[in-house]
């Protein structure tokens, strides 16, 4: 039978893992989220792009202090959109 070795991941959901020594002696791993935020604004950008959208770039909140949404009447997403949204999420 054929042996096979798994080594140790570099990316876990997206993110980058990397092997550390603590101070303490202690072998441990480290997760960098700097490729996941890197690879969802990439998405993002891309996603906007295909459907002639962009990002406002006033925008300093993602919503307003007296922001009611049940008072919201925007159009439900389609699945497509749905989707993108849970992928960013």
């Amino acid at each position: 039978m054929k042996q096979c070795s798994i080594g140790l991941p570099s990316i876990y959901l997206r993110g980058k893992i990397n092997r550390v020594q603590l101070p303490n002696g202690v072998d441990a791993h480290i997760w960098s989220m700097s490729q996941y935020v890197q690879n969802t604004v990439e998405s993002l950008e891309k996603y906007l792009h295909e459907r002639d959208m962009g990002l406002n770039n006033r925008v300093r909140i993602p919503l307003f202090n007296n922001y009611q949404p049940e008072l919201d009447r925007s159009k439900e997403l389609n699945d497509e959109d749905a989707s993108q949204y849970q992928l960013l999420m």
